[in-house]
């Protein structure tokens, strides 16, 4: 089974477990506009910004059926896409804020995923981007390249994680030309807030 297809599988109980956004999103002091969360998956993360202009990109087919409905429930309105963070879909300079909030990690080349954000970020654009933090206990003894388990009913699936330490992450953005406004990398989460 293909990531794609394992995410296809787990959509219907990922979305039972995730309906809240990231806390940190609540704190961005994002004006009215134009905004991508990619990776977006129920689209739970635009809750911030369903006064703004959003859209949502996803690979799993499932996923984006859980986005739909989420947003109707939420009363907030997304253009969904089927694509790959690799392959974003859309005009250069088209968004004024793009999300890719634990994504970056599930790809085996996150590089071309931030070639791509700054693609899509208008000139002053920002990003808010989030990886998954390898000093947690649970992950301390993980390889850099490993599955993680998702469990469900009797099965249990295994998503693709590719470890980025916060210095490689801030490395790959820099060398992006992205502008660094605000990172941290204590907790669950390593967060970088960037701008074109």
């Amino acid at each position: 089974m293909n990531q794609q297809q394992i995410w296809d599988q787990i959509a219907l109980s990922w979305n039972n477990f995730r309906q809240k956004p990231l806390k940190e999103l609540k704190k961005l002091e994002w004006r009215k506009g134009k905004i991508l969360d990619i990776g977006c998956g129920n689209c739970r993360n635009l809750l911030p910004f369903k006064n703004f202009d959003c859209y949502g990109v996803d690979f799993s087919n499932k996923m984006l059926e859980q986005a739909k409905r989420f947003s109707q429930k939420n009363n907030f309105k997304v253009k969904l896409k089927h694509s790959s963070a690799e392959k974003l879909p859309f005009k250069n300079e088209m968004f004024d804020y793009v999300l890719a909030v634990a994504v970056l990690h599930h790809l085996k080349n996150p590089e071309m995923a931030v070639k791509k954000v700054y693609r899509v970020l208008k000139p002053g654009g920002e990003a808010f981007i989030t990886v998954w933090n390898k000093l947690q206990l649970k992950f301390l003894f993980e390889r850099k390249e490993t599955y993680i388990p998702w469990k469900q009913k009797k099965q249990t699936f295994y998503r693709y994680y590719h470890f980025i330490g916060y210095f490689k992450l801030k490395k790959t953005l820099k060398e992006n030309n992205f502008k660094i406004l605000k990172s941290n990398f204590w907790g669950k989460n390593i967060t970088f807030l960037v701008k074109k």
